[in-house]
């Protein structure tokens, strides 16, 4: 459907409103659009490697990148499930970076997850019950 104006002399124009605001709507419609799925894409949540139990236990130094911040979320999904056993984790992820008490255990992951590099690391915190099962997964920015 075209809309169109008729000016004095009767000679049909198309409105200036239609010709300027379409186009300018279709691109802030597409930029919205564009922005929205980078941030989706690029969302610190959006696992990006599959969790890997070799290359997590063979990671000593957390202080710079390593692999285990692009695992962590696949990790955190599929492999730690609620009442999992206190034994069953150190199995899967080695002995914790540090541990507090035997309910709190810290997993260090570097100051990049997910691809984006932060100022500051992450750890992985785990909560276990009193009755060794696993209650809680968290990640810390510290």
């Amino acid at each position: 459907m075209r809309f169109s104006i008729a000016d004095a002399t009767g000679q049909e124009r198309e409105p200036w409103l239609a010709v300027s605001f379409v186009p300018m709507v279709l691109v802030v419609a597409l930029t919205l659009v564009a922005g929205v799925w980078l941030l989706h894409t690029n969302n610190i949540d959006s696992p990006s490697t599959p969790f890997d139990a070799v290359a997590w236990r063979a990671v000593a130094d957390t202080s710079g990148p390593n692999p285990r911040g692009a695992m962590v979320h696949d990790l955190m999904r599929h492999h730690l499930p609620v009442g999992m056993a206190r034994q069953e984790v150190e199995q899967l992820l080695g002995p914790p970076s540090s541990r507090e008490t035997d309910t709190d255990w810290e997993y260090g992951l570097g100051p990049e997850i997910g691809g984006w590099l932060y100022m500051d690391g992450y750890t992985l915190d785990l909560r276990f019950g009193r009755d060794g099962r696993l209650l809680r997964t968290e990640l810390t920015q510290h």
